[in-house]
């Protein structure tokens, strides 16, 4: 249940080595674009996920249902906080990063191109990827660990024919974004299966998450308007501003809207200046 993530890629994997139907260069794009993905993963849900897993384990051996609903609430907060910009942000510099990271020597101008395109429907993706770990971590501590792999399983013969029905038009693109597809389907199925266990995990974050919704696509928009101009520096400058660019207004548009993690950051900015 907990290793959906590496059996998707196994099966993104086989179907980009169908050279004949993607093109060349599938795996490699692939490879590169997964490696992309995997740091915020591993820097920030992985992380979560661990770390919440004895909480709720204890809430739940307490049959604590309150402050169980209340730990997922806060964890998936959190997820959505750091994952969806980062999302929206990769989808919009997707080329530029691959063009930084990797086109140099034999990686030229199509694989920067393939890789990229890969890079952006992972990224869409991205969000779920992250919170289904930490779902996959409720229902362990509640032990239950077949939920989630009758759910994985699903979820994976859903990627495998979405692979297949996607790469054709859409060649690498499809298999990412079959995998973005199936990884959504997977987050909302555990979602909605806690929800009837635990009611009012959804109610608890729908208001968070439109809010952080908003705040991400403002940043987007932020940085998509002023690209033109950020394009004209040296590609690592311009790449390096763009992102800091997107930070900061989701960070003040998120501390606007009163979202409690960006208050927080304040707070904590805030005390260290008075010191």
């Amino acid at each position: 249940g907990a290793g959906v993530y590496q059996l998707t890629i196994f099966v993104d994997t086989f179907c980009a080595s169908l050279a004949g139907i993607i093109g060349a260069g599938g795996i490699s794009a692939i490879y590169y674009s997964n490696r992309i993905i995997q740091l915020p993963m591993g820097v920030f849900s992985i992380a979560l996920a661990s770390a919440v897993l004895p909480t709720l384990s204890s809430l739940a051996a307490e049959k604590n249902t309150d402050h169980f609903r209340w730990t997922i609430i806060f964890a998936l907060e959190n997820m959505f906080f750091i994952m969806i910009p980062i999302s929206v942000v990769t989808i919009l510099l997707s080329r530029p990063i691959i063009h930084v990271l990797f086109q140099r020597g034999e990686f030229d101008a199509y694989s920067t191109s393939i890789t990229s395109s890969a890079l952006l429907f992972y990224s869409i993706g991205l969000f779920a990827f992250g919170s289904i770990k930490v779902l996959v971590s409720s229902f362990h501590a509640m032990q239950d660990t077949k939920t989630p792999v009758k759910v994985s399983i699903a979820c994976l013969v859903i990627n495998a024919t979405l692979n297949f029905i996607l790469m054709g038009p859409m060649k690498i693109a499809g298999i990412a974004f079959a995998s973005s597809i199936a990884a959504v389907i997977n987050f909302v199925a555990l979602l909605l299966i806690l929800e009837k266990r635990i009611d009012g995990i959804i109610a608890g974050l729908w208001g968070f998450s439109v809010r952080v919704v908003f705040s991400s696509l403002v940043a987007g928009a932020a940085l998509q308007g002023l690209w033109p101009v950020l394009s004209k520096l040296h590609e690592i400058a311009a790449l390096v501003l763009g992102a800091v660019l997107a930070t900061v207004v989701y960070f003040f548009v998120a501390l606007g809207l009163k979202i409690p993690q960006a208050c927080k950051i304040w707070e904590w900015i805030s005390g260290r200046k008075d010191q």
